[in-house]
């Protein structure tokens, strides 16, 4: 596993341009990965692809998000980083933003940006092979937003709620890159309006899970919220949240190929999370995860599957403090 990026703990608060690489076999961890020609960074993308790490937008520590537009590599192999020159289709810079790897492109959409209103609609695909960016059709996309839940079905971007305009709770969009267009998703009921959703694609469907989204003057009073998409009938089912996570933004999910496993966050109250469950979607059922030897509450933390174990390391406790630790996590099989 490669951690690289994110943000330093109180009283500074930096952006880093640091990190390191775990030795899972060995438990081991060889650390640094600097390197002065790639920007320090927090809310970036990153994908394995093909022996190297690749990394691209993100925000510094004081709201720019301009440095996203660089990209980046790094090869574990040599230790070594390399940054390719900027082109004149590269996309805006952003954070957070919605990505997907195809297996030849990648595609980025939306995202936070530091210019009014402070999110966008727009993306563009990336060719690592030619390093070429080419700009996607804004035509029946989705309307502006971030921290949205998104898959790669095998053919097609989905893209569903999220925070931003004011109807992003309740909508989303899905993208053909073959024919470069959008056409809309299902918001009939029992879609769900959710903000800072988790999702995991099963192969068949978009497991979409999170907390209502506030509405006017109303700063609690949020629920779980959860529903199955199909893309190819373009409906949604409801699934159970009985049994599953308390109601919490900012949690991380990962599929197993049987379980989606959703854990930590932050409760409405302001409270971090140590906590959190597994769904299976052929019983429609939550299974709570043991709590023995989990860690402690956190958001922003990196959740990775590795094939028999969810590994969570990082993040950010309730009192700012940020983690330097973690933990695996075995399923059943």
């Amino acid at each position: 596993m490669i951690v690289w990026g994110g943000q330093s703990s109180k009283p500074d608060y930096l952006v880093q341009a640091t990190g390191g690489v775990l030795d899972l076999g060995r438990g081991e961890w060889r650390t640094s990965l600097r390197n002065p020609g790639v920007s320090a960074r927090m809310d970036h993308i990153a994908f394995w692809i093909a022996s190297r790490m690749w990394i691209w937008g993100g925000v510094t520590d004081e709201g720019d998000t301009d440095v996203g537009e660089q990209v980046a590599w790094y090869s574990p192999d040599a230790d070594a980083w390399s940054v390719p020159p900027a082109t004149s289709t590269q996309p805006q810079g952003r954070s957070s933003p919605v990505a997907v790897w195809t297996g030849r492109r990648l595609i980025v959409w939306g995202g936070g940006t530091q210019v009014v209103p402070g999110y966008l609609a727009d993306g563009a695909s990336y060719d690592p092979a030619s390093d070429n960016w080419t700009p996607m059709s804004s035509a029946g996309a989705p309307s502006a937003r971030y921290a949205a839940a998104a898959a790669w079905t095998g053919t097609r971007l989905v893209v569903w709620g999220g925070s931003g305009d004011p109807d992003a709770a309740l909508t989303g969009g899905s993208y053909d890159p073959e024919a470069d267009r959008w056409d809309p998703v299902s918001s009939s009921p029992p879609a769900p309006e959710v903000s800072f959703p988790v999702a995991a694609y099963t192969g068949r469907e978009l497991i979409v899970w999170g907390q209502s989204p506030l509405r006017g003057a109303r700063t609690s009073g949020q629920v779980v919220v959860a529903g199955a998409y199909d893309p190819e009938r373009d409906s949604w089912r409801p699934i159970a949240t009985e049994g599953g996570p308390t109601t919490r933004a900012f949690a991380s999910a990962v599929w197993t190929g049987r379980w989606m496993i959703v854990w930590g966050g932050r409760s409405p109250e302001g409270q971090n999370l140590g906590d959190g469950a597994r769904y299976d979607p052929e019983q429609d059922r939550w299974v709570a995860l043991p709590t023995a030897g989990a860690p402690d509450g956190r958001i922003r933390h990196t959740a990775v599957w590795t094939g028999d174990a969810m590994l969570v390391w990082g993040g950010m406790a309730t009192d700012v403090t940020t983690r330097g630790d973690g933990a695996a996590y075995f399923p059943p099989q």
